[in-house]
């Protein structure tokens, strides 16, 4: 196992609630952690326990909360290319072409239009879809979509990868293919990953630390350590280990049930 005591994300005593009606809510109570680089860390816990709104805080969209989030050492006050995100839908703009969807990041940055090419197919190939670039979004399937959605996140080459239950809307064929290019492209590249996902075998089989939040508000309740050897495969899923810590987390979701 790599040490990630550095710190790549440093949560710290956060807090988090939305205000309607003069009625408070709170969402996240008092969570703190942190991602060390090249960390895979899964988020699990009930629904609305606020995982999809810890990730939209780090990835900077809402800056309205109590405690520290750093990246880098520095306070997050905005989205930044250095954390990409990852979807539950592909979010792929409609009217571009997928080598258009891969390339519009880059454009962005101002990246040399020889070097957006070539990136683009680069990507496009490490996730198995070349031989689509010039297909509109909506002539993929959703699986499909999928793999263009983490090819342009990758291309950005962001320290930090945000995933928000990316493939809960596939059917199992699909996500278990989804998963599998998941562990095939972090081998390549190692970034950090903060994935969030009700699917307790994915965490399983992606991540180095399982994090586990009580039912809203979310607070952390248990930490575990995943320590399967990397590099990774599906037949991990088959093994008397990974089922008995899958156990484990099945009976302290169900207290919460």
């Amino acid at each position: 196992m790599n040490d990630h005591s550095d710190g790549l994300l440093i949560i710290d005593h956060l807090h988090k609630s939305y205000c309607h009606d003069n009625t408070e809510t709170e969402v996240l109570k008092n969570v703190t952690f942190r991602v060390g680089q090249g960390e895979i860390v899964g988020v699990v816990g009930p629904s609305g326990c606020g995982k999809s709104t810890l990730l939209h805080l780090v990835a900077g969209f809402d800056q309205d909360y109590r405690g520290d989030i750093a990246f880098c050492g520095q306070k997050i006050t905005c989205p930044a290319t250095e954390r990409g995100m990852v979807f539950q839908s592909p979010q792929l703009f409609s009217w571009l072409k997928i080598k258009d969807n891969i390339a519009f990041g880059p454009k962005r940055q101002h990246m040399a239009k020889e070097d957006i090419s070539a990136q683009t197919r680069i990507f496009l190939e490490r996730v198995g879809m070349l031989d689509f670039l010039d297909y509109y979004p909506e002539q993929l399937s959703g699986g499909m979509q999928q793999r263009v959605a983490l090819a342009r996140a990758l291309i950005m080459k962001p320290k930090l990868l945000l995933m928000d239950e990316p493939f809960s809307a596939l059917d199992y064929q699909s996500r278990l293919e989804m998963q599998r290019l998941t562990l095939k492209l972090w081998e390549e590249y190692k970034p950090s990953i903060l994935l969030v996902t009700h699917d307790i075998e994915e965490a399983l089989l992606l991540a180095d630390r399982i994090i586990v939040l009580s039912k809203g508000p979310g607070e952390i309740i248990r930490e575990l350590s995943v320590n399967f050897d990397r590099p990774r495969d599906l037949s991990l899923i088959k093994s008397l280990s990974f089922h008995q810590l899958k156990s484990q987390i099945l009976d302290q979701l169900s207290v919460l049930m």
